[in-house]
């Protein structure tokens, strides 16, 4: 996979996802001089991960910014998953070669290559969350050893914290966890649960409010699916809408697999390991494909998927298969049976797995040839000065500039205007003016309306998208002086972009008053990279 990335990349080493440079920013500037933000100018909360720049910032301090760092620990977290996972199976007395193939199949859907090219936290959530379900199940259990049982309650104790700071989703699984506790009359052990899962994410909500931001992070206020309760209508389609699943079909058949596992299994659903992370993993997924986010590249849901393959299989293994009455059906019935909802099951699943692994090559090539040339220009240009953008990872890790993030994780004064629903084109222009902005890159189709003050001097198109947020991102001036010197420029640095770009440059800037629509600009000139 490696291989495959850098070849598309002219050997620079790039994640497939530009959210991963946030939290690189993040960690790099608490190394540098203690700032928790994406720009090394201002405080911001861009991340919903409190653990993972922590954890690369302190390699950070001593080595430097060192960008294929978080593959590396990626690489870790996904073993420790792998080992965990098998440990478990192991438990259920799993036969090597068995366990063998069902751990290749886990990591292919899941699928933890993709995930770990992204750069992101997401399989040390995946580790730490399957971890916590494991020893939380098992000291619930009935028949449990009693010096075992204390065992998993400690070490559950000590997950829950960490649980919540990789993720603040983490916060449901461990109210699911306190409530299991408190219903199997373990109040003790689901107190320090709640409260220690709770502890990491009020300290840092205190420390964000003391510097003027959200109790929440920002990516977590703007990003988060809040329902709408101004009528019934309204509130009736927000829980039935069934759009998540649509797009998840590899959540939504582990979300009919494992109940009717539970059923064939029978016995008490809280008294036995296995049908308790069947409970835990129906409650979280539930929850998150309301309330949160599933798709982009499945990195949201690779926890779930994890999650429900292993608790499918632990309950698998647990059913009484031959009770169920399959003998009575006719040999043919059976196996055409089985296939079918084999095929129901695998397909969905496999198909997540091919799909990210496939695309994982061409995501860090998107990401190469639009933000990493986006980085490029502005440090050339405009390192130290103030300059704009929506999309602001690669260009605040790989730059020194003050950007003025339109997007609002960035930046306080966008996030409350975004959060009150008054942030337009006069918002925009007046902070880009306060901020003395000198040049503007966005995805003009992410706003309504572009300021009619600032003058677009170019545009790049990259083929092929699969991951930007946009395939075209454009160069606006702030004013006609900046437009000249823009406009140059990005003539000027057009020959060293990768091949297959395609660059637009104004011919020269609108008439005053007709800046405002890009069909009002005056004629263009195309310039076709070899």
């Amino acid at each position: 996979m490696l291989a495959a990335c850098l070849r598309r990349t002219d050997g620079k080493f790039i994640y497939g996802l530009d959210d991963a440079y946030i939290h690189m920013s993040v960690a790099k500037n608490l190394a540098a001089n203690g700032t928790w933000g994406v720009s090394a100018h201002e405080f911001s909360t861009p991340t919903s991960s409190l653990l993972w720049p922590l954890l690369l910032s302190p390699t950070y301090a001593v080595i430097g910014p060192w960008e294929p760092l978080s593959l590396v620990f990626n690489i870790l977290c996904g073993t420790a998953m792998i080992a965990l996972i098998w440990a478990i199976l192991r438990d259920r007395g799993l036969r090597p070669w068995t366990g063998f193939g069902l751990l290749v199949s886990i990591a292919f859907v899941v699928p933890a290559i993709p995930v770990a090219f992204l750069g992101m936290e997401h399989l040390l959530q995946t580790c730490l969350n399957l971890g916590f379900v494991y020893v939380t199940c098992e000291s619930l259990a009935d028949g449990a050893p009693p010096s075992r049982c204390r065992w998993y309650m400690r070490a559950a104790i000590v997950l829950a914290p960490l649980v919540t700071m990789i993720r603040y989703e983490g916060l449901v699984l461990v109210a699911v966890a306190s409530v299991l506790f408190w219903i199997r009359k373990r109040g003790g052990v689901a107190l320090l649960v709640g409260l220690l899962g709770v502890l990491p994410i009020v300290v840092a909500g205190s420390i964000f409010r003391s510097k003027g931001w959200f109790f929440l992070p920002a990516s977590v206020a703007l990003k988060g699916n809040t329902p709408d309760f101004s009528s019934w209508v309204q509130t009736v389609k927000f829980f039935c809408t069934g759009q998540h699943l649509v797009r998840s079909p590899h959540l939504a058949v582990l979300l009919a697999a494992v109940p009717l596992l539970l059923w064939w299994r029978g016995g008490k659903m809280l008294s036995q390991s296995s049908s308790l992370m069947g409970v835990m993993f129906l409650l979280v997924a539930l929850f998150q494909i309301q309330f949160g986010r599933v798709g982009e590249f499945f990195r949201y849901e690779a926890h779930l998927v994890c999650l429900g393959l292993v608790s499918a299989i632990c309950l698998a293994l647990e059913v009484p298969w031959r009770s169920l009455g399959w003998q009575r059906l006719t040999p043919w019935v059976r196996y055409c049976g089985l296939a079918l909802g084999g095929l129901c099951f695998a397909v969905p699943l496999l198909g997540m797995g091919v799909f990210g692994n496939v695309r994982t090559p061409k995501a860090s090539a998107c990401v190469y040839q639009q933000q990493y040339q986006m980085a490029r220009f502005l440090r050339h240009y405009y390192d130290h000065d103030s300059i704009a953008a929506n999309d602001i990872g690669a260009i605040d890790y790989f730059t020194d500039v003050h950007c003025l993030d339109l997007a609002g994780l960035g930046n306080l004064q966008v996030a409350r205007l975004k959060l009150a629903h008054q942030y337009g084109a006069k918002q925009m222009c007046s902070l880009a003016r306060e901020r003395k902005v000198k040049a503007i890159v966005v995805y003009s189709w992410w706003f309504s309306s572009i300021p009619p003050e600032w003058i677009k001097a170019g545009q790049w198109t990259i083929p092929e998208n699969v991951i930007c947020g946009g395939d075209t991102v454009a160069f606006y001036a702030a004013g006609p002086v900046q437009w000249h010197m823009l406009r140059r420029q990005l003539e000027e640095f057009s020959p060293r972009l990768p091949q297959g770009i395609k660059v637009v440059l104004e011919d020269q800037p609108p008439r005053l008053g007709k800046v405002g629509n890009s069909s009002c600009h005056s004629p263009s000139f195309t310039l076709f990279q070899p």
